[in-house]
């Protein structure tokens, strides 16, 4: 048999049908990250370090199929690859997000695991490139320190969630996404837990207008099953913009912690800015954040707590080409006195209150 029919042959065993193929894309993004932590009084605290770290490292396959009346049937696997870590707890390949659902006119529904609508806002309007922790992230959606009083205080909104029931609405200039995440295995006699996570967003043309809301109860998420009952409440409201070559965005935020069955509740109110400009052979971008001391009641007494911060971040991204990007990074947490925000801002310090952080990170991004 003719080499060119032999080929032949072997493609038509493993060919497949276009209506089946499925995309698979991903990327690796990975950084030399030097920390510098300093503040506290226990010199043992004040520490430096140097690491790699591989930031939001994935690859996803994605899949969509046609049907006669209009509807498509949608499917994505995103898996994350923690590229730097060997041998240690997290450094197995893990679910990112992941769902099957059905999209037409109406938008989509899909089912599945999921970072959540309020999350994803605080992501894509921060200035800098990738999942890395850095940024918006820092501060925005980050519980205070409190005053001490409210056990269960703690962040829901980074609590990338399974049991997800995720909606979002058609394309156009107003775009809409809901998801709830149902309690699964965290039920119990007394809890049945809930998350709600609402964004909406609204392009008006060179002028954009976007909110985000979130309710937790009863919610453990990656943390503790709370002990007393709960309602835990996030709300984003924010405008973006650009003039010329500038493209920039504000947000104010307000988070309150409510522990019901001890009478204990506490607030904290933050805004972000974020900008960008394109220079010559890349892009410059700035993020600033400010998180305002927080006030809890406490059975109907008042007290604001010293625990406030700052966060700076500017960023250089040079594209080498279509796929592949360097960057350079600089940080800076500023607590007070009894501040605690790091987020997952690398550092071997153990992170006492009223530490501060600088880190400078450069770094490399391919994706395919």
């Amino acid at each position: 048999m003719k080499k060119s029919l032999i080929i032949a042959a072997i493609a038509g065993i493993f060919a497949v049908p276009s209506a089946m193929a499925a995309e698979v894309n991903g990327g690796i993004a990975a950084g030399i990250d030097r920390s510098k932590v300093s503040g506290s009084a226990n010199s043992a605290q004040n520490v430096s370090a140097t690491r790699i770290s591989s930031g939001y490292t994935n690859i996803s396959v994605s899949h969509s199929e046609e049907f006669d009346n209009g509807m498509s049937g949608d499917l994505f696997i995103q898996l994350h690859l923690p590229i730097t870590t060997a041998g240690a707890p997290d450094s197995s390949v893990n679910n990112r997000n992941s769902y099957v659902g059905i999209s037409g006119g109406f938008g989509s529904v899909r089912l599945g695991t999921n970072e959540n609508a309020y999350e994803r806002m605080l992501y894509q309007h921060s200035a800098h490139d990738g999942d890395w922790s850095y940024g918006t992230i820092s501060i925005m959606g980050i519980a205070p320190a409190g005053a001490g009083n409210d056990a269960g205080l703690r962040s829901h909104i980074w609590d990338r969630t399974d049991n997800t029931l995720m909606y979002f609405g058609p394309d156009g200039p107003l775009k809409i996404e809901m998801d709830y995440v149902f309690g699964g295995s965290g039920t119990t006699a007394t809890r049945t837990p809930s998350l709600l996570s609402l964004a909406l967003e609204y392009d008006m043309g060179g002028v954009g207008l976007f909110a985000g809301y979130q309710v937790a109860t009863d919610w453990a998420g990656n943390g503790t099953t709370p002990t007393s009952a709960r309602d835990d409440s996030a709300l984003l409201f924010g405008a973006e913009f650009t003039m010329g070559d500038l493209s920039a965005n504000v947000a104010m935020e307000t988070l309150e912690y409510k522990d019901t069955t001890n009478n204990v509740s506490t607030e904290r109110s933050a805004f972000m800015v974020n900008a960008t400009y394109p220079l010559a052979s890349g892009n410059l971008a700035l993020t600033y954040t400010n998180a305002d001391d927080s006030d809890e009641s406490n059975a109907g007494t008042n007290t604001t707590t010293n625990d406030g911060a700052t966060g700076l971040y500017v960023g250089y991204y040079h594209p080498m080409g279509e796929s592949t990007t360097l960057w350079a990074m600089y940080g800076k947490i500023k607590n007070d006195d009894a501040g605690t925000y790091n987020f997952a801002t690398w550092h071997a310090s153990p992170g006492a209150a009223g530490q501060d952080y600088t880190n400078y990170v450069f770094g490399i991004k391919h994706v395919f």
